[in-house]
């Protein structure tokens, strides 16, 4: 098995272990206690710094209901400078949630969805062996 698949996978399996106990002792909200549901997927993004949209597949939608995904960055190419921003569907702001590096790093970004389940995202990198997004799951809040 390749070197960075094997490390990219003990990676996913260590985050996907803290967030399981993260939420096994989130404090009770006001509204209730929100229920994460592991769906892990690479996503296939472009490039070319414009803004996309994705909608988080599985998740059940509607006014009473807030979805937050919870992605994980990953850049192994240690020239130039990589981003990746996200945003709630339709707005206006620059960012909710960045990613910026120049060398080998790691991120974690956790980014609220419409209620159609969708967030935006933008990147000046296309996807590769050393340079990947993955939708690890998303936290479902009752509202």
């Amino acid at each position: 098995m390749n070197e960075d698949i094997v490390k990219r996978t003990e990676f996913e399996n260590h985050l996907r272990e803290d967030f399981r106990k993260a939420h096994d002792i989130w404090p009770n909200l006001k509204y209730g206690i929100p229920t994460f549901t592991e769906s892990i997927s690479e996503l296939s993004h472009t490039g070319d710094a414009n803004w996309y949209d994705v909608t988080v597949s599985g998740a059940s939608t509607g006014a009473d209901k807030k979805i937050m995904v919870l992605l994980t960055v990953y850049e192994a190419l240690g020239t130039g400078s990589y981003y990746f921003y996200t945003r709630k569907n339709g707005s206006s702001a620059n960012f909710e949630g960045a990613f910026k590096a120049k060398d080998d790093a790691t991120a974690t970004i956790f980014q609220l969805c419409d209620s159609n389940a969708t967030y935006e995202y933008k990147t000046n990198t296309a996807k590769s062996s050393s340079f990947f997004i993955t939708q690890l799951g998303y936290f479902t809040f009752p509202t």
